[in-house]
């Protein structure tokens, strides 16, 4: 029903089949579908949300190149929209440590690592 309400554009209906998912004991919602909804909150500057279940979707697939596109968006708003560089770099380095292949993203993490490292003001040692 989730992905019905996502394709509609229906976010509150999308978000309440998605609590109704978790309440019942769910904690694996289909990777492609859990990023649709991760993007409705960004798209609704509900960016604490959208980090919030950004963290999750990575948790929860580690293997999955979603995983990666999950921390690259809640890095860049860790620290475009949230002021939280700190948070910013923690998931760079979980991108960086990732199994997922990711060389075609290099240029777009090192970028984002530069910005982080300077808004939180301190350089980390390339890995």
């Amino acid at each position: 029903m989730c992905q019905l309400h996502l394709k509609a554009q229906d976010a509150e209906a999308a978000w309440q089949d998605y609590q109704e998912y978790v309440n019942a004991g769910g904690d694996r919602m289909p990777a492609v579908t859990w990023l649709e909804l991760c993007r409705m909150a960004e798209g609704q500057q509900n960016y604490e949300r959208a980090v919030s279940e950004y963290e999750r979707l990575a948790r929860a697939y580690p293997t999955e190149r979603q995983s990666l596109l999950a921390l690259l968006s809640a890095r860049r708003l860790a620290l475009k929209q949230l002021n939280r560089p700190a948070d910013a770099l923690r998931y760079y380095r979980a991108t960086k440590v990732s199994t997922v292949p990711h060389l075609d993203w290099e240029a777009n993490i090192q970028a984002g690592i530069q910005a982080a490292e300077k808004a939180a003001g301190v350089s980390i040692a390339p890995a």
